[in-house]
């Protein structure tokens, strides 16, 4: 708004200058020369240049959607153009032909303003449901001309009997009528120009209002003179202009600014919309060459947009069929929607990918015009595939262990008279990584229990490997080195062992025991009712296969209890150093006269309470206990 005030101002302030001028001249310097018919034509041609170029661009942009008002304002001035020409060919003092009839010539530029301010009048005010111009939009231009004919053989014929425009050098009443016609039919329009910017807030309402002010000052200057030489002649020009260079500018907004800035808008929408999807969208003409390809597809398949457009895009990406044969081209040949699998698309660096993509014929005014494909890189969902395969055949994997893990874990037997034995193992998830095991001599119970590192069909293997030397063996330290040695040598650097493992001779109650790393034992001493760390300091299985194992033992009395754990037991998130005294502290509350398996119940429930259901490992407790 403020820009088109500041051009008007600017214009006004102008034609005011260089009414003042002429003043001043014909005042101060009446013996100055001016070539004052040479500047006359010049602003009669450059105004007349600008109403042909109105009627022009409504010629030009004609469209059966584009506002009936502005066709039937283009029109109207193809008419005022036409009858400004003639009132410069026969103007006194522009001798262009050889007539020369000063009231012929003013009643043609007087028509023409009349005419055009009738016609707006009829635009703007009269409402449109009174009007029939719409059915008459497509043959406007013909009616004006056909209108323009009439008036000039109307002028030529009967001008003589026209009444007077100026009287001893003064305009005379019909001459000041007509023009007080023109300026109120003006100043109405810069009202309603006014009050259609004030609600709807459009440029060219307020252009409509600068324009009809303008043309109402060009009446007032137009009123008096009679002239060629009259500065308010010379002023009267530039604001009439000034007039129809804001009349021409909205009909170039109408008719082409706006419909092109929409057009391009649109056209964003559409490329944002196009842009803004995963899959990569492309569309073919019926020569298989690219007429449009969106981002995505640009970047899968590695090429700028301009290396596609108007190519034959499957001689880039190397798409062919097992025939040997694009199928881009199907679906624009036939009609069809099509969808295809297992295909590869190659890109700009040599590269390839496996895609999906449809086919679907590409319509314009229901004929098929081409072929819009859509693809998408499969790349992703293949290794998803792969990889929930693999999850399946882990699943069948974790199946198996867990079936040769219930084997080798089952329950306790009933055992001597002189000791019992309480397990309870706890999995973490599906499949424990904790092992133990017992086996019943000809003089004695050899027990272990082990945390293996992994899970799965190989830590099932490695379990069965431990049972097995615990049956071929009686030494704790001999068993281990063997388990050691065996997976040091076949397993990988990765995979470890912690273990410990114990032999009670049942006649001599001594317990030599044997551990590769693993959580002390903790020894319930019952005469003098404390607590002892079984331990021996050796280092994990699986590490050196060279390794020598050292063994102790300790004597076992009656009502003695040996707690084997893992370290799921006493791990704790919050803690920074683990301990076994939870299992001290448990241990001291519970009735100690029941049997070993009652005894490891009840410090696996003191244990829940302790990690509040927040267990983070596999959790294995075994109890021996010496009865008495």
């Amino acid at each position: 708004m403020a820009k088109e005030i500041k051009q008007g101002s600017l214009i006004f302030l102008a034609a005011v200058l260089l009414y003042g001028c002429f003043a001043a001249q014909q005042k101060y310097f009446p013996g100055m020369h001016m070539d004052i018919p040479s500047i006359h034509l010049i602003l009669e041609f450059f105004s007349i240049f600008i109403s042909f170029s109105i009627a022009l661009q409504g010629l030009t942009f004609y469209n059966p959607y584009a506002p009936y008002r502005i066709i039937v304002l283009s029109s109207v001035f193809f008419a005022v153009g036409v009858l400004d020409f003639l009132h410069v060919l026969t103007y006194e003092g522009l001798p262009l032909l050889s007539v020369h009839f000063s009231e012929l010539s003013i009643y043609f530029t007087l028509i023409s303003r009349l005419l055009e301010a009738g016609m707006l009048s009829i635009l703007f005010f009269v409402p449109e449901k009174k009007r029939n111009y719409r059915e008459l939009k497509q043959s406007s231009f013909t009616l004006i001309l056909l209108i323009v004919i009439l008036v000039i053989v109307f002028v030529f014929t009967y001008s003589p009997a026209f009444p007077s425009l100026y009287h001893d050098g003064s305009p005379t009443l019909f001459k000041y009528t007509a023009e007080l016609f023109y300026f109120i039919s003006h100043l109405m329009i810069v009202i309603l120009g006014f009050i259609y910017y004030r609600k709807i807030k459009r440029i060219e309402a307020l252009q409509l209002c600068i324009s009809a002010f303008f043309l109402c000052l060009s009446s007032l200057a137009f009123t008096p003179f009679g002239k060629v030489h009259a500065g308010a002649n010379f002023t009267a020009h530039i604001l009439k202009i000034a007039g129809y260079i804001y009349y021409f500018k909205i009909v170039y907004s109408i008719l082409s600014k706006q419909p092109y800035e929409k057009l391009k808008g649109l056209s964003n929408n559409y490329s944002r919309l196009l842009n803004s999807v995963v899959e990569g969208i492309f569309g073919l003409d019926s020569d298989g060459k690219v007429m449009f390809i969106n981002e995505s597809a640009c970047r899968m398949l590695g090429f700028r947009e301009d290396e596609l457009i108007g190519r034959q895009i499957y001689l880039y990406i190397h798409h062919q069929s097992t025939s040997g044969m694009s199928r881009f081209g199907t679906s624009s040949r036939d009609g069809e929607n099509r969808f295809f699998i297992d295909e590869l698309f190659w890109r700009k660096d040599g590269t390839c990918f496996p895609v999906e993509f449809f086919t679907r014929p590409l319509y314009e005014k229901e004929e098929i015009i081409g072929t819009v494909v859509t693809f998408l890189d499969v790349t992703e969902k293949r290794n998803f595939e792969e990889l929930l395969t693999e999850q399946v055949q882990l699943e069948y994997e974790l199946e198996i262990a867990a079936t040769v893990q219930e084997n080798f874990l089952s329950a306790v037997k009933p055992l001597s008279k002189k000791y019992s034995l309480g397990v309870l193992s706890t999995p973490f998830k599906k499949l424990s990584g904790d092992f133990y095991n017992y086996i019943e001599k000809q003089d004695g119970l050899m027990i272990s229990i082990a945390d293996v590192c992994g899970k799965g069909v190989p830590a099932a293997i490695q379990m069965t490997m431990m049972k097995f030397a615990m049956e071929m063996h009686t030494e704790p330290n001999t068993i281990l080195e063997k388990i050691n040695h065996f997976f040091a040598k076949y397993n990988s650097d990765l995979t470890f062992i912690t273990m410990f493992i114990g032999y009670y001779d049942e006649k001599t109650s001594l317990f030599t025991y044997s551990s590769a790393g693993h959580e002390p034992g903790l020894l319930y001493r019952a005469r003098s009712r404390t607590f002892m760390e079984l331990t021996t300091k050796n280092p994990l299985l699986g590490i050196d296969s060279e390794i020598i194992y050292k063994c102790n033992s300790v004597q076992l009395e009656d009502g003695d209890i040996l707690i084997l754990y893992t370290d799921g037991i006493i791990e704790k998130r919050k803690n920074v150093i683990d301990s076994n005294e939870i299992l001290r502290e448990c241990l001291m509350e519970i009735d100690l006269s029941m049997s070993a398996q009652n005894i490891t119940h009840q410090l696996y429930q003191y244990i829940e309470k302790y990690h509040n259901g927040d267990a983070e490992d596999d959790q294995t407790l075994l109890v021996l206990k010496i009865e008495d």
